[in-house]
């Protein structure tokens, strides 16, 4: 981890604290996982690739309800990453600062859509930290989904999510590829998900003697 790298991660680590994300996560291991699959996969070296890392780990540094205000701290501004890092990292973490709201009147693919088309105009490095975003996404589809999603829920959220990811397929090959891995895996684990809640709603609608008769 070069100096600069390692800047990004204590500024990270120092701005978001222990704030929960999702049902078992923090802020701060999220970001932890996007850089570790960018160091693994991106296919930037030198100094586009530290850009990079750094950008990763300053990507939510903006967002107010990721930031740990309870003890003070305040949301990053693209100034103020431009002081601390260059103009370089801030013109990448600038960048996905805008990305698009999510208008409520939209289906979850339009709003999407339009993520789609925000990201087409992003730099490489943006387009690669999105797609890692992305693949950690469907991972946690795959390996823990959210219990009180159903499976159909599920299933959309991944399809809207990939209008976004093939809108910056070419960013890299690697994070695309892993991208579609993991959604497949994402998708027959669903399955097998939806497969186990029809027979447990079977056995609800059975009497107790039909249950025993059953499982003999």
């Amino acid at each position: 981890m070069t100096p600069l790298v390692n800047k990004a991660l204590k500024v990270a680590t120092d701005l978001h604290g222990n704030v929960k994300f999702g049902k078992s996560s923090t802020m701060i291991k999220q970001l932890q996982k996007t850089y570790d699959m960018l160091d693994e996969y991106s296919e930037l070296t030198g100094e586009e690739k530290e850009i990079l890392l750094a950008s990763s780990l300053l990507n939510k540094c903006h967002e107010p309800k990721r930031i740990d205000t309870e003890n003070g701290k305040q949301p990053w501004t693209v100034k103020d990453v431009e002081t601390h890092f260059g103009s370089k990292v801030a013109k990448v973490v600038g960048e996905l600062m805008t990305e698009p709201d999510e208008p409520e009147h939209l289906t979850k693919m339009q709003q999407w859509a339009i993520k789609a088309d925000w990201a087409k105009g992003l730099s490489l490095a943006a387009q690669q930290i999105l797609l890692a975003e992305k693949i950690i996404n469907y991972q946690q589809t795959r390996d823990d989904p959210t219990p009180k999603w159903s499976v159909e829920r599920h299933k959309e959220y991944m399809n809207s999510r990939q209008l976004l990811v093939d809108a910056v397929k070419e960013a890299s090959p690697k994070l695309y590829g892993l991208a579609l891995e993991t959604r497949a895996q994402a998708f027959i684990s669903l399955d097998k998900l939806a497969e186990r809640q029809k027979i447990s709603d079977q056995k609800l609608v059975l009497t107790p003697r039909q249950r025993g008769e059953n499982e003999k």
